[in-house]
């Protein structure tokens, strides 16, 4: 895969990274379940402007059938989102300890053909 082709995965997967990277700071770490259909992330906050918070998640994405995980994701964190889902922090967690929970979610074997 080319340099150019990557650069447009990671900004269409990743739009807000560049933005709004992580960064040294301890910063605490929600888990992000939806009750509707169980779909969970990890999600803490990388920063704010005028309108927006952006946090950086760390999820399967894809769809039923063709999951993976591809890089930790800067999103527009929506007042649609705080209302619907259930939060729990699971505690305030160092840059490298960030970077190890990134690491271990990378490395997670999964069967990519699962539908659930």
């Amino acid at each position: 895969m080319s340099s150019v082709t990557t650069d447009v995965n990671r900004k269409f997967i990743n739009p807000f990274g560049d933005l709004y990277p992580d960064d040294q700071t301890d910063k605490e770490i929600f888990l992000q379940e939806n009750p509707s259909d169980g779909h969970v992330l990890l999600r803490w906050m990388n920063g704010t402007d005028d309108v927006h918070r952006y946090t950086q998640i760390l999820h399967l994405t894809g769809q039923p059938g063709k999951y993976a995980f591809y890089t930790p994701q800067v999103k527009i964190h929506s007042d649609q989102s705080l209302q619907q889902n259930v939060y729990h922090s699971v505690g305030t967690f160092t840059r490298a300890q960030r970077d190890g929970i990134i690491k271990l979610a990378a490395e997670v074997e999964f069967e990519r053909t699962s539908s659930v």
